[in-house]
């Protein structure tokens, strides 16, 4: 079962190996899935066996990133001080994210002239900040504020990673994003329990 197991691990990263030289080097959309599969000899039904849609394979890291943010948002979940958890999981994600430099600067490479891939990554990115906005609510956070919260942070993230990569990664990730560290330790100074405070009848 192990040897099986290895067997189907090596043809699904040969795969990805072989499609992601073909998008660098074609671009996403012009690239068929009959062009990956004869590379990599096999037929197309094994090659949907490991990925449902060519769009699948367009992005490997991106199953890792989320499962990666999933964990440390569980790790650091504080409830006194859920702005200061989601602080310390990002900084520690920050840490984490540039051991897939390399893949990530390819992938970055394609997606970034794909509309086809621009569209499906805002996809998967409204997951990563529904973690976010969850973890938030989790920790007593009501959910309206919660989601607007998560909208505001992740909206962060993306302008970091975005910066990061169009500069060829050159940066530590954590000091490109140290301004959003910033920003969540001054909501945090402004709404502790991570609650927007009461609006005095002066505001109305």
């Amino acid at each position: 079962m192990a040897r099986r197991a290895e067997k189907k691990q090596a043809t699904r990263e040969r795969l990805v190996t072989i499609a992601t030289d073909l998008f660098c080097r074609k671009g996403y959309d012009t690239t068929t899935v009959d062009e990956i599969v004869s590379l990599a000899g096999i037929s197309q039904r094994t090659f949907f066996r490991y990925f449902p849609t060519k769009l699948d394979v367009a992005f490997p890291s991106r199953d890792k990133t989320t499962a990666m943010l999933r964990v440390l948002l569980d790790r650091h979940h504080t409830l006194s001080a859920p702005l200061l958890g989601v602080r310390d999981a990002l900084v520690e994600f920050g840490a984490w994210y540039p051991t897939l430099k390399d893949d990530l600067m390819r992938e970055w490479q394609y997606e970034s002239a794909s509309p086809t891939l621009i569209a499906r990554a805002d996809e998967t990115e409204r997951i990563s900040e529904s973690l976010i906005a969850e973890s938030l609510e989790s920790a007593g956070v009501p959910r309206e504020q919660a989601n607007l919260l998560g909208g505001i942070i992740f909206g962060g993230i993306s302008v970091v990673l975005r910066e990061w990569l169009d500069n060829d990664c050159r940066q530590e990730l954590n000091d490109v994003g140290k301004d959003l560290v910033r920003l969540l330790e001054e909501l945090h100074r402004l709404m502790p329990w991570g609650v927007f405070p009461p609006q005095s009848t002066a505001d109305h």
